[in-house]
């Protein structure tokens, strides 16, 4: 019986390389994985922290229209995509902010504004957008659109 362990101890007296290139292959395909799995993360949470962005400048300028409910319901806020305001008033003042702000905190940002008043009140009408290419889901520009009761 001594005889017999003897022999096997010899055969199995360590590990081959074999054994730790496999392991090492394995261990180099789980961070490669790791690594991939981390950019998309950060990929999406710039994504996300652009929208939320564009929520919070959104807010901003509905905000200024409710505060100035006149100047919203004569359309003095009113403006399209690629447009810079003009004129010295509050509301020109207030949309060149904010488009100035929207081309600061989002890529490539931009933004119109449509308000309307009738029978039933003033409406708005604010859009949004900006550049997400870094997103891998959209390669094209990003709209964030928002119909509100001012």
């Amino acid at each position: 019986m001594l005889k017999a362990e003897m022999k096997l101890r010899q055969f199995q007296s360590g590990t081959s390389l074999i054994e730790v290139l496999v392991t090492m292959v394995i261990i180099a395909i789980g961070l490669l994985g790791l690594a991939g799995l981390q950019a998309t993360s950060m990929k999406n949470n710039i994504g996300a922290s652009n929208r939320s962005e564009a929520t919070v400048l959104v807010y901003d300028i509905i905000d200024r229209m409710r505060a100035n409910k006149a100047g919203a319901g004569s359309g003095s806020y009113n403006i399209a995509l690629g447009s810079d305001p003009s004129g010295g008033t509050l509301p020109a003042t207030e949309v060149a902010e904010w488009k100035s702000a929207l081309r600061n905190r989002l890529p490539s940002g931009d933004g119109s504004i449509s308000a309307t008043c009738n029978i039933s009140g003033c409406f708005a009408t604010v859009i949004v957008t900006w550049n997400d290419t870094r997103n891998a889901n959209n390669l094209a520009d990003t709209s964030f659109t928002t119909n509100t009761k001012l």
